[in-house]
């Protein structure tokens, strides 16, 4: 299963749904070459976008984060961002009082912009999408923040709230 956004109110949705379930718009017809060339935009294949901006030239830091210009850059190059958001996901995991949460395809996509990461060694990543159980039973969209230390390998803190 794959995400795409509703054409009418911006918000993702399952490529299984017939109509965005959050407006009710149908789905625009011929997914799926779109849904193809959105995922390998996002692993970077084909030069991708990171918050909807252009990326950056790559100023050659995909083995080693300290040589990335900023928080861009490395969001879109460091070789190690995917281990990050891998261990954002499982921390919030872990974090889950009920059930197991739920994510977008692509966890943890925005990022600050500046030069802290570099600078300090500490990423902030953050998912908006995510849902999580409450007591209940039910989902409840919820907002991650996920605190990672580039220096210690390791999640310094999670924060979860609900939207």
């Amino acid at each position: 299963m794959a995400l795409i956004t509703c054409k009418d109110c911006k918000k993702k949705f399952s490529t299984d749904a017939k109509r965005c379930p959050h407006c009710g718009a149908n789905k625009p017809a011929g997914k799926g070459c779109l849904v193809f060339v959105v995922i390998m935009i996002a692993l970077g294949v084909l030069g991708g976008a990171q918050d909807g901006k252009p990326t950056t030239q790559s100023s050659g830091c995909k083995a080693n984060w300290k040589s990335c210009r900023d928080n861009e850059d490395m969001a879109n190059h460091y070789g190690g961002w995917s281990r990050i958001t891998v261990a954002c996901k499982m921390a919030a995991e872990r974090s889950a009082r009920y059930g197991t949460p739920e994510f977008p395809w692509l966890p943890f996509g925005s990022f600050r912009k500046g030069r802290d990461y570099v600078d300090t060694g500490i990423v902030h990543v953050y998912e908006k999408e995510a849902r999580f159980q409450n007591g209940f039973g039910a989902m409840v969209h919820s907002s991650v923040t996920c605190t990672y230390d580039l220096n210690a390998d390791k999640v310094l803190d999670i924060q979860i709230m609900p939207n």
